[in-house]
């Protein structure tokens, strides 16, 4: 998978689910739950980031990480459970899901120095 394809697929599902919402909803309200896919791509960067620029080694960066994977998962939940939009964008979330998946493993090669 091309990098860029990784960065841009949850961004094109944010932007989706920002299109898709309804009109009716607040701004505010639209772009929560349209976040997640920009969340992921900022955990991305910051993945590549840590990796080139050896931080990766600091203990605390592998904690926070893990923490932090928490948010774009919750943005997910959200968005599954207020999105008001058609039922069907809904399935765009499994592009975000993979994303993540090879985020965390990624993240996990990264912040524990697994050589590959």
């Amino acid at each position: 998978m091309s990098i860029f394809a990784l960065l841009l697929a949850p961004l094109a599902v944010s932007v989706i689910y920002f299109w898709q919402a309804p009109r009716a909803e607040s701004l505010l309200k639209r772009a929560l739950l349209s976040c997640h896919g920009l969340v992921i791509t900022v955990l991305i960067v910051w993945t590549m980031n840590s990796n080139f620029s050896g931080a990766h080694k600091d203990s605390f960066g592998s904690l926070a990480f893990g923490i932090v994977m928490c948010v774009p998962v919750g943005l997910i939940a959200v968005s599954l459970i207020w999105y008001r939009g058609h039922p069907a964008t809904h399935g765009l979330q499994f592009i975000n899901l993979g994303a993540l998946f090879v985020l965390y493993f990624t993240a996990a090669m990264a912040f524990y120095r697994i050589k590959m």
